[in-house]
This record gives structure tokens, C-alpha cells and sequence, in this order.
């Protein structure tokens, strides 16, 4: 692969500190997850990129007092990382491994900085809305809330004062069939943020879905995707924090992402929530290095 890259470890727990909302414990190990999905080898792979390894707090090590400025704080660390480093190597594509989703608030941070006057799109592969407020989540992890800063006022300053940019809801798009609480079903109807469920990618709707995210791509003029791995239907992703039995085979997702390169407007990727503690590791990492394969390639 010729591309240039910038790779970034973001080794994540931070943003799970309490039990996921439906689980039934910690998703402890998925701060291991960027050392396995960019192991040596598929470091070699992607052309050995410049590589930044960025280690959060783990959340036991942190009181619940100081927990979403330890988040604001080491967001606004690690996004500060990303800049430096993508000025200093010739504007390359930003690959961002987590972790738990919440590492995505400094690699759109991040990309919404150095894209600063420019028109940037957000599209998430995701089951999960990760839009809430804090007062409306239903656990208080910020990984279900990482989201909600960059689109409205939100309600801790903390967080506020560290995510220093702002959208509009037409710059976001979601691909996969969500699994929402009522805040977030009104948040993304009010701002009127299209969503495409797998039964958009299905039969005559099919085409009609592709030619709307190429026209949403080709309206903006670089876009940043965050790619949940529990957008694919939990039989294939076993290995991660919150599965979905009802998401996306493979062969819809990698049709999806093919047609959104088309576009060549995609500069910046996150994937996330692989945990190599669980079982079905191999197989979910290997999947997930397939999907950054796809949009590299």
C-alpha cells in the first residue's frame, strides 16, 4: 500500500468504567485491543506506518469526581498527538485503533482541528448511537456519550471545555441497525441525521442507499469514519464489549465501504471495540484488519 499512513494505538478502558447498559460486566481487555489488531505483522502489511502508542488512564484508577475531566484531558493529550504528527508527515491518512469508542472524541478532534474552515463528514459504522447526554445515559460511561460534545451544548463543563468544535447534523451519517434509548431516537430526529439500516442495503432500496452516501461523501471535503466492530452481526464478532444479533453480515459492509471510496474523500478511519480477552478473538481481529484493509487498500 503506497498510501502514507499515521497509525495510532489509542489503548482504552476509560470510557467503560461502569457495566455496559444490557451487559452483565466490565469490558475488561479491550484496552488490549490496537497491540492485537495492529500487530507487527499487519503493521508490515499496511507499509510500517509512523506510529503513535498513547496509553488512557485505566477507569478504576480514577474517582468518579475526576472522571470526565480525566477524559477531556487526556482527549485533548492525545488529539494534540495527532495534529503534530500529521503536519509533520505531509497530511497523511489517520488510521486510530482503540480501545473503546470514547478514543474517537480525540481522533475527530483531532481531524476537526487540522480540517479547521473545511467542511468535514462523519460517518459511524456502529449498533450504538453513542449520542447521550450525561444526564439522560443510562450507565454514565462515556463511551455511549462520546458523540453528543461535537453536535450540541453538552451537559458537563469539562467536556465541553476540552471538545472545542462543533457540527451540524447534517455532516453525520450512520450505517447499521442502531440499538437507541429515546434521547437518542429524538437527538438524531431532531437534527435530522440519516441512518441506514441493513434493510436499506437490501433489494431495490440497495442502489438508492449507495447513491446518497457517495452524494453525502462527495458534499464534504474530507471524511472521518469511526468503525465500531459491533455493526457486524454478533456471530461474526464475538470478541467485543456489546454485540448485536441483529447487525450487518460482511459482504453488505464491505460493498458499503467500497462504495464510499469511490468518493476518495475518506482521510481519517477509527476502528474500535475489538477485545482479545474474549472468546472468538482471532476471528474478530482478523476482521477488523480485514475492514482497515478495505479502506487502505
Amino acid at each position: 500500500m503506497s498510501r502514507k499512513i499515521l497509525a495510532i494505538k489509542a489503548k482504552s478502558r476509560l470510557g467503560m468504567k461502569y457495566i455496559p447498559h444490557g451487559g452483565t460486566e466490565l469490558n475488561i481487555g479491550v484496552e488490549d485491543g490496537p497491540e492485537t489488531v495492529l500487530s507487527p505483522d499487519f503493521l508490515q502489511k499496511i507499509g510500517n506506518p509512523r506510529l503513535i502508542d498513547f496509553s488512557f488512564s485505566l477507569p478504576e484508577a480514577v474517582s468518579e469526581e475526576e472522571y470526565y475531566g480525566r477524559i477531556g484531558e487526556e482527549t485533548n493529550d492525545l488529539a494534540r498527538k495527532i495534529e503534530n504528527a500529521f503536519r509533520e508527515n505531509d497530511s497523511p491518512f489517520v488510521l486510530t485503533v482503540g480501545g473503546d469508542h470514547s478514543i474517537a472524541s480525540a481522533s475527530l478532534l483531532s481531524m476537526a482541528r487540522i480540517m479547521k474552515g473545511k467542511n468535514l463528514g462523519v460517518i459511524m459504522f456502529d449498533s450504538h448511537g453513542d449520542i447521550h447526554l450525561k444526564g439522560t445515559s443510562p450507565t454514565g460511561n462515556y463511551h455511549g456519550m462520546w458523540l453528543r460534545p461535537f453536535w450540541s451544548e453538552y451537559d458537563d463543563s469539562e467536556i465541553e471545555k476540552a471538545i472545542d468544535v462543533s457540527f451540524n447534523g447534517d455532516q453525520l451519517v450512520f450505517i447499521g441497525n442502531l440499538l437507541l434509548e429515546e434521547e437518542e431516537i429524538n437527538f438524531l430526529s431532531k437534527n435530522n441525521v440519516q441512518i441506514f439500516p441493513s434493510e436499506k442495503f437490501a433489494g431495490a432500496a440497495k442502489q438508492d442507499s449507495y447513491e446518497k452516501l457517495l452524494a453525502f461523501s462527495m458534499a464534504h471535503d474530507a471524511v472521518h469514519v469511526s468503525f465500531d466492530i459491533d455493526v457486524f452481526n454478533t456471530d461474526l464478532v464475538r470478541a467485543t464489549g456489546t454485540p448485536n444479533p441483529a447487525g450487518f453480515g460482511k459482504e453488505m459492509i464491505f460493498d458499503i465501504i467500497r462504495v464510499l471510496k469511490e468518493s476518495g474523500k475518506i482521510s481519517s478511519l477509527d476502528l474500535v471495540e475489538v477485545n482479545p480477552k474474549k472468546d472468538g478473538s482471532a476471528e474478530t481481529t482478523a476482521l477488523a484488519q480485514e475492514v482497515i484493509s478495505e479502506f487502505l487498500g
